[in-house]
């Protein structure tokens, strides 16, 4: 299941936190080539954000916007239609 191993509140929910920024930087370590710090907030409504920052190699990075951008383009065509192979945006009727 997708949800397998996900952080979950005490009524068993999945905790999810809103994103509510991202900052990308260089790295010269060599273990990473990209700092990528993520701001969010359990409630978005209030000035408390925490972040959490990670080291990516070029290669992570890639993947994990790859993944990204599939979940993205599997949403969109839920939602507004089928994308083509070409990826255009057909709108169901």
């Amino acid at each position: 299941m997708a949800w397998d191993g996900w952080n979950r509140d005490g009524d068993g929910c999945v905790r999810i936190s809103a994103v509510l920024a991202w900052k990308i930087a260089a790295l010269l370590g060599e273990n990473a080539d990209i700092g990528l710090r993520i701001e969010f907030s359990d409630e978005p409504a209030s000035h408390h954000v925490s972040a959490l920052q990670f080291g990516l190699t070029a290669a992570q990075a890639r993947a994990l916007s790859a993944d990204l951008a599939a979940h993205a383009d599997k949403l969109e065509a839920q939602q507004f239609g089928i994308a083509t192979s070409m990826g255009d945006r057909q709108h169901a009727s």
